[in-house]
């Protein structure tokens, strides 16, 4: 294969491009962290603006993350439609909530590798790694 096919197949492949889009992501995410961890939700459009800001994010987002940011991001979107007077509206937004930890944790674990940005600990209803087995007991049999 010649070095500009080879160039071709990259680039179609992700090769620099996907690297670069990785590298302004983490840029983005490092630039906007406070906001992420720590948002001043205290009206409509405080909410509005940090489902807007993992939308803009998400735009971002390389295709090896891109999933996930946007089923967190979904997430977010259905939690800030809550009605807390709807039974309805809020058994929805904890479903969306429990589909979606495993790509939350996903996300820790990528920008924690990729970008080496730490969003800090993500909260789940249920383990999300797989428990380590416990280390073999020694056993002796007696002659008898």
């Amino acid at each position: 294969m010649s070095m500009a096919a080879l160039g071709v197949f990259a680039a179609a492949c992700g090769g620099e491009e996907a690297t670069a889009n990785a590298e302004e992501f983490c840029a983005e995410v490092d630039t906007n962290k406070e906001a992420i961890i720590a948002p001043k939700l205290r009206t409509d459009a405080d909410v509005r603006a940090f489902v807007d800001l993992h939308r803009r994010l998400g735009e971002l987002a390389p295709l090896a993350i891109e999933q996930e940011w946007n089923d967190v991001t979904s997430n977010y979107a259905t939690a800030a439609m809550i009605d807390p007077d709807d039974p309805e509206s809020v058994e929805r937004a904890k479903s969306k909530a429990y589909a979606t930890e495993r790509s939350a944790v996903g996300v820790r674990d990528w920008l924690r590798a990729t970008c080496r940005v730490n969003l800090g600990p993500v909260t789940t209803i249920v383990p999300q790694r797989a428990p380590t087995a416990p280390a073999p007991t020694a056993t002796t049999t007696t002659p008898g």
